[in-house]
């Protein structure tokens, strides 16, 4: 059975990316896909190479696709295009309330992230692992699938420095850090058996601040094809970035200096398993050497990841969604 599915993302980079694999399962397996997104988030979209459907109104927030006007967008759309499934990020419960207009099944994929239970979804994929789930075993109140998370954060062009051989342990550092974190880091790297990526501009550096032999300052990454070079993270508690380094079974130190502030709270997970460090914001962030030469971050962090990859991928789990297709 060939199926038409309509894909829903807010106006999220990060969001829209932990969808990709979903994407890219289904069309590989010849389904035909396309993507519902907010006007503005239409160029984003159509970088990943699928094709865009602009939905409901421009300059409305972008965290969530929830209005009225993007349920109705989305099922205008879908009854003209008939897809036979509907799947729909977290964030996106409007896609949900579309599929049940036009008769569709509905999918919820979950990323990392924290959303309330939904009624409208048939199916319920839950990308975290077991050790990082609510205590009761449930996706957020609902009946849930487990798959594993997928890591991808868009396209990049790969550094000629990134294929030079490795000497010794590599740590990357990246985020919107604070300056006081930045020279906290920096301070506790003197002396540290590794090699720091940063990626911080030299303007950024505190003044007065130091730096150690081993720092290599950076005004890009491509982060998933470094984090595999990598024996430990430093980054502002993205939830996605969280994920991609428990992925690879790498310890990480988690400080919430990001836009928002916050930390997400599968790194607080993540720290409760031992496989993390996670400084509240303002706080005292851990100096390097406790998550470097500390032999236990690491080793729950190689079990966890071991967890993760004994889940289906999305690649795996397409077989069910097209019986839950053929079935309705």
């Amino acid at each position: 059975m060939r199926l038409r599915v309509l894909l829903a993302t807010p106006s999220s980079p990060e969001r829209l990316h932990t969808l990709m694999p979903w994407a890219w399962a289904l069309r590989t397996a010849g389904h035909e896909t396309q993507i519902a997104g907010r006007p503005d988030f239409v160029e984003a979209i159509t970088a990943t190479g699928f094709v865009a459907v602009p939905v409901g109104p421009e300059g409305a927030d972008g965290t969530r696709l929830d209005l009225p006007e993007d349920a109705e967008g989305i099922a205008d759309h879908a009854l003209r295009w008939r897809p036979e499934m509907v799947l729909w990020d977290g964030a996106a419960p409007a896609a949900a309330d579309a599929a049940a207009r036009c008769g569709a099944t509905s999918v919820a994929a979950l990323g990392p992230y924290e959303h309330p239970a939904h009624p409208g979804a048939h199916l319920t994929y839950d990308c975290l692992p077991p050790s990082l789930r609510e205590p009761d075993g449930t996706a957020r109140g609902q009946e849930r699938t487990g798959v594993r998370f997928v890591p991808y954060d868009g396209s990049g062009e790969l550094p000629s420095w990134l294929g030079r051989k490795i000497r010794r342990p590599r740590v990357l550092v990246l985020g919107e850090l604070a300056p006081q974190t930045v020279a906290a880091l920096l301070s506790s790297a003197e002396g540290l058996k590794a090699e720091l990526l940063c990626r911080l501009p030299q303007d950024r550096v505190p003044a007065g601040v130091r730096l150690p032999s081993q720092i290599r300052l950076l005004d890009s990454v491509p982060v998933m094809a470094t984090l595999p070079t990598c024996t430990a993270v430093v980054h502002d508690g993205s939830a996605a970035l969280t994920m991609a380094a428990a992925t690879l079974g790498l310890p990480q130190l988690v400080v919430g200096d990001g836009p928002q502030g916050t930390v997400a709270a599968v790194a607080d997970r993540l720290a409760a398993y031992g496989a993390a460090l996670v400084a509240a914001p303002g706080g005292p962030v851990p100096a390097l050497p406790s998550l470097v030469e500390d032999p236990g971050p690491a080793e729950r962090a190689r079990l966890l990841a071991k967890e993760i990859t004994g889940l289906p991928t999305p690649r795996e789990a397409v077989a069910r969604l097209v019986e839950a297709a053929a079935a309705r």
